[in-house]
């Protein structure tokens, strides 16, 4: 299995006030499937940012590259 979902924020540079709510939903997706986890993002400069991991999500919110 895998958990998928995403997160919009009207203003990117908002995210730091809302981190807790994204890591939250990490931790939901990481119930759904340990296997592997990523993230993108996109700035408010529109440019995109992507991680991919063979980690679960907690353990990629763990990782260096995170």
């Amino acid at each position: 299995m895998c958990g998928i979902y995403g997160y919009k924020l009207g203003n990117p540079d908002l995210f730091e006030s809302n981190e807790s709510v994204f890591h939250a939903l990490m931790r939901v997706s990481d119930e759904r499937g340990k296997e592997a986890s990523g993230v993108a993002c996109i700035s408010s400069e529109h440019h995109t940012f992507v991680i991919r991991s063979s980690l679960g999500a907690i353990e990629l919110q763990k990782s260096k590259e995170y």
